[in-house]
């Protein structure tokens, strides 16, 4: 879409990393990206924050095997969700990634709304699954 972050931790590629927000009305958002694993030893997302408040991500998801590509938000069953987010459209958010060997990556990550190329894309479960 040519809104995307690029970022690297270590052997892992973060690719397009877009921030969708919710349905009008909703405080939600969705984090679009592909991670791509170019080392020879497997790696796993164990951490996300956005805007300083930690992100579900679907349960298993984050396994990244050695030469692996999983993509997160578009054309994916594996979801990075945010259910706490007050940002404006067009607005740069702030995005933390940890992996179990590669590190931490922190980015600015831009918010879209969920049209056009965007539509459809929406918290998936679509309530906070995390008891507070």
């Amino acid at each position: 879409s040519g809104n995307g972050v690029q970022a690297q931790a270590g052997p892992v590629r973060i690719e397009n990393a877009t921030l969708v927000l919710g349905p009008e009305g909703t405080s939600t958002g969705t984090l679009t990206t592909r991670l791509v694993n170019t080392g020879a030893e497997p790696d796993a997302l164990v951490y996300v924050t956005i805007d300083g408040v930690v992100a579900y991500v679907t349960e298993g998801a984050g396994e990244l095997a050695p030469g692996a590509s999983v993509s997160f938000g578009f054309d994916s069953e594996q979801w990075i969700n945010t259910y706490d987010l007050n940002a404006a459209v067009s607005t740069y958010v702030p995005v933390e990634l940890g992996f179990q060997n590669a590190g931490l990556v922190t980015m600015s990550v831009l918010t879209v709304p969920p049209v056009g190329y965007y539509e459809g894309i929406a918290p998936n479960p679509p309530t906070d699954p995390i008891p507070r």
